[in-house]
């Protein structure tokens, strides 16, 4: 099993009083070179994990910067129903891939500033990939930068002396952080440094140790990953015909001899085709 995406720790913050504020993680293709096997590995099932603001999470699969599959998605994520999922069909992840999590919180009911961290009022955002055969690959996890975010509050590195576990005088900076007015302008401000500034990455072993010789990975949410889209929508969208096909075939057979009666199979076989396109998108 590896945990993917965003790093857990204060430094992930989501501003209160939004409807969707995206956090993602980025495992570099520079990780996967190095933990998975040449041949591959064989994914069969992953649990997401946000807590309690979490609203969507996707995961993405990308070979040569294009689009290889949509490894897990969940635009109706709700923490109480978390549970192992199978997929339906093996997928495989290649040495050299990147995977991309990207999770979508809503904050409407809060007044302050949620920060990361393992409390259900904290927030994570992380996919457990289930593969075989057993490999080293465990941890493969990003952070944007701290720098990055703290600039848009006017805080510099003399200010928030402290190191990434958050164990230097967290009070110190979780303070200016919480007293921060968290305008339109600041929150979008942010949200920009989530999907334009850089990452830094871990990529580890079982026993939590980085993989010999990976240099130190800094990057940036690649550029050519497009915008999270709704992708049962999207198919049942590109499936429609389908569905009004069959519906003028249905009123094509029915007479007027019982309308109440053909209305009602009208409608029932509009469902199950409805149903059944959903199944097969999902």
């Amino acid at each position: 099993m590896a945990g993917v995406g965003n790093l857990v720790g204060n430094f992930m913050m989501i501003p209160p009083r939004q409807k969707s504020f995206q956090i993602s993680g980025i495992c570099n293709s520079n990780c996967t070179q190095a933990a998975i096997p040449p041949e591959g590995v064989k994914t069969f099932a992953y649990i997401l994990h946000t807590h309690i603001a979490g609203q969507k999470i996707h995961v993405r699969q990308y070979r040569d910067e294009q689009l290889v599959d949509v490894l897990a998605h969940d635009d109706n994520y709700d923490f109480n129903y978390q549970q192992l999922r199978w997929l339906k069909k093996e997928k495989t992840i290649m040495p050299g891939d990147s995977l991309i999590v990207d999770c979508f919180y809503s904050s409407t009911d809060r007044a302050s500033l949620t920060l990361g961290g393992i409390a259900t009022t904290e927030e994570m955002c992380v996919v457990y990939i289930y593969y075989y055969p057993r490999s080293e690959f465990a941890t493969c996890r990003s952070l944007v930068s701290p720098w990055d975010q703290f600039s848009i509050l006017g805080m510099n590195k003399s200010l928030a002396n402290f190191d990434f576990e958050g164990t230097d005088e967290p009070n110190h900076w979780t303070k200016l952080l919480q007293n921060a007015e968290w305008t339109p302008s600041l929150t979008s401000a942010l949200q920009r440094v989530q999907l334009k500034g850089e990452n830094y990455h871990i990529c580890q072993k079982g026993d939590m140790t980085e993989f010999p010789g990976l240099p130190a990975i800094i990057s940036k949410y690649p550029s050519y990953v497009g915008p999270v889209k709704d992708r049962v929508q999207d198919c049942l969208s590109s499936n429609a015909s389908t569905v009004s096909t069959t519906v003028s075939a249905l009123e094509m057979t029915t007479t007027s001899a019982d309308n109440s009666a053909n209305s009602q199979v009208k409608g029932f076989t509009t469902g199950i085709i409805v149903l059944f396109l959903i199944q097969m998108c999902m």
